[in-house]
């Protein structure tokens, strides 16, 4: 998800693309996938626990 999408969410938004891809990291690491793949999912999380701290929430 792009930085600029990001700033667009609103914090419903936010939290649930934040729940959503840590599913989806937890997924990635039970079923050992490929380090590239858990990689982006982390920077998207970084991305939205970012947008998280910029907001002051």
């Amino acid at each position: 998800m792009a930085e600029s999408i990001v700033r667009e969410l609103s914090v419903a938004e936010l939290d649930a693309a934040l729940a959503d891809t840590e599913e989806q990291l937890r997924t990635a690491h039970r079923e050992n996938a490929p380090a590239a793949e858990s990689a982006v999912l982390e920077h998207a999380r970084r991305r939205l626990l970012d947008e998280f701290r910029r907001r002051g929430l």
